[in-house]
Formats: C-alpha cells, structure tokens, sequence
C-alpha cells in the first residue's frame, strides 16, 4: 500500500517521556528511507506539517510565521538595534533551563559563542514549555528564578495548570478567543 503510490509520512510531535520514547520517529525515517521516496515531492516524511503552514505552498509573500516564507532578498527587518548588552540575540529553547540557571554564562553552539541573558520575565502563548524539558526538577528551579511569569492560553490548558502546580510561578494567565469564541467574548 504505502510503497505502490508516492507516500508521505507525517509525525506530530509528542515524543513520550519514557524509555524509548523517541522510537516512533526513529522508525518513521527509517520506514520513509525504506519506501525510498525521500527528497521527492510529495514523498518522503515531515515531522512539523501541522506546525507554521509548513505543509503550505508558499506565495513568496512575506507574511508572520515562526519559519522565513520565502522573503525577497531586498527587505530589511523592521528592527535592526544589535545592541543586547553583551549577551545573544537569541538562545536555544533547549537551554532554556541552563539560561536560567546560569545567567552570563558563555557557550558554544553551531559554531559560535552565546553568552546567557539574565532573564526576569518570561511569556509563553499556546505553548506548553514544561514538555520541552526532560529534567523537570530542573525546571522547576529555574522558573523559581523568574520575577514574572505570564501564560497566554486560549482555554485552561496544561501550560498555566503545570506552572502553577510545578514552580508555583505563574503571576499571570491571559485567556484569549479563538475566531470561534471572539464574539461571545468581547
């Protein structure tokens, strides 16, 4: 069945927190490499098609996502101020907890040097940051270190419910409607 036409695999992302929790995917490129379709359109496998429009034809139109869609060579980002005081424009979200922990510390990663932020508030919208994270007592010690939490949710979903119960650092939720909700609410 999957080998006699072009295939596509898609994966969400729900890697499970236990032993060999991470074998889904694994075998998933495995199987995509096996049915030998990988590179061709349409073929292959995708672990974030629910994720940005990724599965998206792009128009070549700039437009807000988390991914570049296709920006003309020519524009400029709004905001060009580099001046960070030292520390990185940018840290990875997998040391997130390391940033927190150790603020002004200096690493290496893809081929350069990032030095922490000394981070005092946080925002998280939609997004549940505790499932990003193996360690969660660690975690848990270094949302301790923020002055302000602030969750961003359109529903009483696990994200404010875990840093409530987890860190006890959640100062604020923000409920926002949903295009099916917007009228009822405002």
């Amino acid at each position: 069945m999957l080998a006699g036409k072009r295939t596509q695999l898609i994966f969400g992302w729900a890697i499970q927190r236990q032993q060999h929790g991470e074998q889904p995917y694994w075998m998933g490129a495995v199987l995509a490499a096996m049915l030998g379709q990988i590179g061709l359109a349409g073929g292959g496998i995708s672990y974030a098609h629910h994720y940005s429009s990724i599965g998206v034809s792009s128009s070549g139109a700039a437009m807000p996502s988390s991914f570049p869609s296709n920006l003309d060579e020519g524009q400029t980002v709004k905001y060009t101020n580099k001046d960070y005081q030292g520390y990185s424009e940018v840290i990875p979200v997998t040391r997130t907890t390391d940033s927190l922990l150790h603020s002004g510390k200096t690493i290496d990663y893809n081929g350069r040097k990032i030095t922490y932020a000394p981070y005092k508030m946080a925002i998280f919208s939609g997004c549940n940051q505790w499932s990003r994270q193996s360690d969660l007592n660690k975690m848990k010690r270094s949302f301790q270190k923020l002055e302000i939490v602030v969750s961003i949710n359109y529903s009483w979903t696990a994200s404010p419910i875990l840093f409530y119960r987890l860190a006890r650092r959640l100062n604020v939720t923000i409920l926002m409607p949903t295009v099916l909700t917007a009228t009822e609410a405002f």
